[in-house]
């Protein structure tokens, strides 16, 4: 399937939800809620946000070696972070690399390599927010299989990253033949990009990176879950215990995390229809519509405030460049 046939295909499913949301969920009801909504706790859940914008971040920093500032990679994250969720087909992911990449002169490879041992975390993270979820009462129906399922394909993804890494000889003589029969990749290219990539993970894999790393993880899920949480208490949940609202918060946290955010629509889908299934009020809606509008207000106006920042700093190096070839050019002819 071509990129164009897979954005057409992603932004008609985008339309289709758009279109079929409100005769499935109770709008009027979600709108009561978000006005009745206490905004102290909203600001504490935009808060927590931020802050798990920037333990992520530093995570990213961790796995290259604190090459950026964090300044840089808050800025890199934030703009890929807006384009997932203003274009399908996860454009951000490409735009980050790019814009690291640029900015630090960062191979792309090493860049690549950070965000595959990032990914194998993510999904580690959300078996344990899943259990975590089922341990203060999330009550899924789960078959044993499907648990059994996920837990195989991350540890199938971590044993082919191990296997791989051990045998990078026999990987990087196979591997770019296979590779070479793509249109526009020839065999030496694959062979050195690949070569930079599992170089990065055999880096970012050290057990004192890997351990920060984990720890960071930790940190950015805890305030992602304390995000979901507190936006769950700005709309006061009306008829959901707050008993349950620790099962909800990591439940929804497994099922649209903010470090992988999504289109509206495909976000408020994959929100409500778990949660309809659950037995919860439909009016929850409004925590799905609230929990996607903070991550669209700050992580797009973040994106935009940095790039401006960004593009006022260059505008004034290239005027300081410009007063000093000035002053230079006068102390000549002087």
């Amino acid at each position: 399937m071509s990129t164009r046939t897979k954005l057409i295909a992603s932004t008609a499913v985008i339309v289709l939800i758009v279109i079929l949301f409100p005769r499935f969920v109770d709008m009027p009801a979600a709108a009561r809620a978000l006005q009745q909504a206490d905004l102290r706790y909203g600001a504490l859940a935009s808060l927590a946000f931020i802050a798990g914008l920037a333990a992520y971040a530093q995570r990213w920093r961790v796995l290259l070696a604190g090459q950026p500032s964090l300044s840089a990679a808050f800025q890199a994250a934030n703009v890929g972070h807006a384009l997932n969720i203003l274009l399908p087909l996860r454009a951000g992911e490409a735009a980050r690399h790019r814009c690291w990449g640029a900015r630090l002169a960062c191979p792309l490879a090493e860049i690549t390599a950070s965000v595959v041992v990032e990914r194998v975390i993510e999904q580690v993270m959300r078996l344990l927010a899943l259990g975590g979820a089922l341990l203060v009462g999330l009550r899924l129906q789960l078959a044993p299989r499907a648990v059994m399922g996920a837990v195989a394909l991350v540890s199938l993804l971590a044993g082919l990253m191990t296997w791989a890494l051990r045998h990078r000889a026999q990987v990087l003589a196979r591997a770019p033949v296979f590779l070479a029969r793509l249109p526009g990749i020839t065999e030496a290219r694959a062979r050195r990009a690949l070569g930079g990539v599992l170089a990065g993970v055999t880096q970012a894999v050290t057990s004192r990176r890997l351990s920060a790393a984990m720890l960071w993880s930790f940190i950015t899920w805890g305030c992602f879950g304390a995000f979901h949480l507190l936006t769950l208490a700005a709309l006061g949940a009306d008829g959901l215990p707050p008993t349950t609202w620790g099962a909800l918060a990591l439940g929804t946290l497994v099922l649209a995390p903010p470090s992988a955010p999504t289109q509206p629509g495909i976000f408020h889908a994959t929100l409500v229809a778990p949660l309809a299934l659950l037995g919860f009020d439909r009016a929850l809606t409004a925590f799905a519509i609230l929990l996607h509008l903070q991550q669209m207000v700050w992580m797009i106006g973040l994106a935009l405030v940095g790039s401006g920042m960004q593009a006022f700093k260059s505008g004034q190096a290239v005027a300081v460049e410009r007063v000093v070839e000035k002053a230079a050019e006068r102390a000549e002819h002087g």
